[in-house]
Formats: C-alpha cells, sequence, structure tokens
C-alpha cells in the first residue's frame, strides 16, 4: 500500500514493534523485495499487484489512512510534495474532503512537467467540491478554477480553459478580488 519502494521510515510509523531489519531480510530471502539501485523494492510489481489484489476492501481503506496519516506525520515540513500520493491514498481510503484538499494542491505542484495529470487532480478537487473546506470557499473556488484554465491552455484545450477562467474571472469580481481579476 504504501508503494514499490520500502519505505522504512513509513514502516517504523505504521508498525513501530516490527523489527523491520529481520523483516527486509526476510523478505530478500524470500525473493519478495530486492535492492535496485539504493532503494529496496518489490523485485517485481506483479508481487506487489497480487499481494493488493487480495486485500479486502475495507482493510485496504485502512491502511490507506494509516499511510496517509503517517506521510503527513513524517513529512510535515513538506506536505506539498507528497500532494499527489496523498490525495490517492485518500481517494482509496474513501476521505474526500481529504483527497480533494491534496488533488488541489496536487494539481497547483505538477502542472508545469505533467499537465495531463494536473488536469485530471484539478478536476477532482473542484469535483469534491474542496474549495468548501477553506477559510475562504469563494476565493479557493476562483483560485482552482484558475488553475484549472492554465492547465486546460497548456494542453491547448481553449475552449475548456476559457469557461473555467471565465468562472474564476466571474466569482472573483463577485467577492470584490481585484487583484484576482
Amino acid at each position: 500500500v504504501i508503494g514499490r519502494q520500502i519505505n522504512q521510515e513509513l514502516m517504523k510509523i505504521i508498525f513501530p514493534h516490527l523489527d523491520i531489519p529481520l523483516w527486509v531480510t526476510a523478505c530478500s530471502n524470500a525473493a519478495i523485495i530486492a535492492i535496485i539501485g539504493t532503494e529496496w523494492q518489490f523485485a517485481h510489481d506483479k508481487i506487489r499487484e497480487s499481494m493488493q489484489a487480495n486485500i479486502e476492501p475495507k482493510l485496504n481503506m485502512d491502511l490507506n489512512i494509516e499511510v496517509a496519516n503517517a506521510i503527513e506525520t513524517l513529512y510535515a515540513d513538506n506536505l506539498d510534495d507528497y500532494a499527489v500520493v496523498l490525495s490517492q491514498h485518500y481517494h482509496i481510503a474513501e476521505d474526500f474532503h481529504k483527497e480533494g484538499y491534496y488533488a488541489a494542491i496536487a494539481a497547483t505542484v505538477i502542472m508545469e512537467f505533467n499537465p495531463l495529470a494536473a488536469r485530471e487532480f484539478a478536476a477532482r478537487a473542484i469535483a469534491l467540491n474542496s474549495h468548501t473546506y477553506h477559510s475562504n470557499p469563494d476565493s479557493e473556488w476562483a483560485r482552482l478554477h484558475h488553475i484549472y484554465g492554465q492547465i486546460l491552455i497548456r494542453l491547448s484545450q481553449f475552449d475548456a480553459a476559457r469557461k473555467a477562467l471565465d468562472e474564476a474571472r466571474n466569482t472573483y469580481k463577485n467577492i470584490d478580488d481585484e487583484l484576482g481579476v
């Protein structure tokens, strides 16, 4: 659930009583994980996929919440760097409030180098009404549409971009935000 790479620091938080070195050795001896480059990883994606496929849905949701909480604890000083993965964990866990929150951040963080994924995160943040949890929901609504419009421009989807940017501008006008307009 954590991912392909074995993040021992996260595992220490999630499983505080687990003897991590013993676990790594046992998994390595069974050819489940291997050192790839400088990191311990699943030896093959099929192993991880098979293991994930056998996790009961409720347990999978609970594990994703645990992983997301551990990421928020371990990387509290730079959560923007983990917004993509946090949004994904919260999506699986069906915590739509936090999914939307991190989806909005993820869209902003990755829009320059992965506009296709950023479009999906921005659209998800809008669909989940993530702005309603913000201290200034109208301003956040406008900001999300502004980001969405910028992403759509990068993808040459000009008609959709205009609609998103018009929504942002109109909302900024309605709340008398001259800088936003």
